[in-house]
C-alpha cells in the first residue's frame, strides 16, 4: 500500500482553518438565541444582569456536528493537534460540551463569558481575522434597549458603557450562580 504524500506545514494549517472556522461560525449562531434579563433589584435598586439563551432546536446539534468534523480532522492528521490548533480545538470541543449541557439542565446563565474565552482563543490563533468578544446584539441591547442608568450594570459607578467605547468586552463576573456582568 502507497502512503499519500504527506501534507507541507501551510497545508496542513490551511486545511484545518475552514473546519476550525465553520464550528466558531457555529457557535456564534447559537448565541442568537441568547440576550440578557435582570434578577430582582438588589440593595438600592441596583440591577444585576445575566445572560439567559433559549437555543433554537438545531443550533447546539449544528454546531457539535461542526466541532465533530473539526475532531475528525485532528484524529486523521494528528499533527495538527499541536500549540495553537490544540488550544483552539478544546476550547470549541468544551463550548460544545457545555452547550449540550446547558440545554439538558435549562440552564445558560454563563454562556456569554465562556463563549468569550473561545473568541479569545481564536483572536490569539487568528490575530488577522479577529472576531468580537461579545456577540453585537447583547452590546445593542445593553447600550440601546437598556440606557437609564437605574438599570445600568453598576448603579453609581462610571458604568461599562465608557468600557465598550474603548473597544473593550463586557467584563463578565464568575460565581457560583454562573458568570455574570457586575
Amino acid at each position: 500500500m502507497v502512503e499519500p504524500p504527506a501534507l507541507a506545514p501551510a497545508d496542513r494549517v490551511t486545511r484545518f482553518d475552514a473546519p476550525a472556522k465553520r464550528a466558531l461560525e457555529a457557535a456564534q449562531q447559537a448565541l442568537v438565541d441568547c440576550r440578557l434579563t435582570a434578577d430582582n433589584p438588589g440593595e438600592w435598586f441596583d440591577f444585576e444582569y445575566f445572560d439567559l439563551c433559549e437555543f433554537g432546536p438545531q443550533k447546539v446539534p449544528s454546531f457539535r456536528a461542526a466541532v465533530n468534523a473539526l475532531d475528525q480532522l485532528v484524529r486523521e492528521d494528528p499533527q495538527l493537534d499541536q500549540g495553537s490548533r490544540a488550544t483552539l480545538t478544546r476550547a470549541l470541543r468544551d463550548f460544545a460540551s457545555w452547550l449540550e449541557l446547558s440545554v439538558r439542565a435549562a440552564q445558560t446563565r454563563g454562556t456569554l463569558a465562556l463563549y468569550q474565552d473561545v473568541a479569545r482563543t481564536w483572536n490569539d490563533y487568528q490575530p488577522k481575522d479577529k472576531v468580537e468578544l461579545d456577540p453585537p446584539h447583547i452590546v445593542h441591547q445593553y447600550t440601546v434597549q437598556f440606557p437609564e442608568r437605574f438599570v445600568d450594570y453598576v448603579i453609581g459607578k462610571a458604568g461599562y458603557r465608557s468600557h465598550l467605547a474603548f473597544g473593550l468586552p463586557l467584563p463578565w463576573r464568575r460565581g457560583v450562580h454562573g458568570p455574570r456582568l457586575p
